[in-house]
């Protein structure tokens, strides 16, 4: 137990599983090394009696890391929209870039019939 970032919580939900043992347990087990596991439990049943429990451990480290990078990119992303913002704007001759700025900024363009610069002097 000394590898987990939180050897307590690992107790404590075991504990808390034998103590009821009709319960099923899922939780994550982050260790101090950076992998990351699931935990699953549930009752083990012969003829509808619990006679014990099964385990079930997971290792979702990579999953973690990729879903990690992902929002890193989104947000990286919407940083890359909120650019596009102050560069673009709405005219006949700029639609393209003005609608991959919503696109990056996640947001959803309002289109108007007509161009907001006027050509009048």
């Amino acid at each position: 137990m000394g590898k987990l970032e939180n050897p307590e919580a690992f107790r404590a939900k075991i504990d808390d599983l034998r103590a009821n043992p009709e319960a099923e347990g899922n939780d994550i087990l982050n260790f101090k090394d950076g992998r990351v596991f699931e935990r699953y439990s549930r009752p083990q049943r012969v003829d509808g009696t619990v006679v014990g429990r099964v385990w079930s451990f997971r290792d979702v480290t990579e999953r973690k890391r990729a879903d990690e990078e992902l929002r890193e990119s989104e947000q990286r992303f919407r940083q890359v929209g909120a650019t596009f913002e102050s560069l673009t704007y709405p005219d006949d001759t700029n639609k393209e870039a003005w609608l991959a700025q919503h696109m990056f900024a996640g947001t959803s363009p309002s289109f108007q019939t007509e161009s907001p610069r006027s050509s009048e002097p």
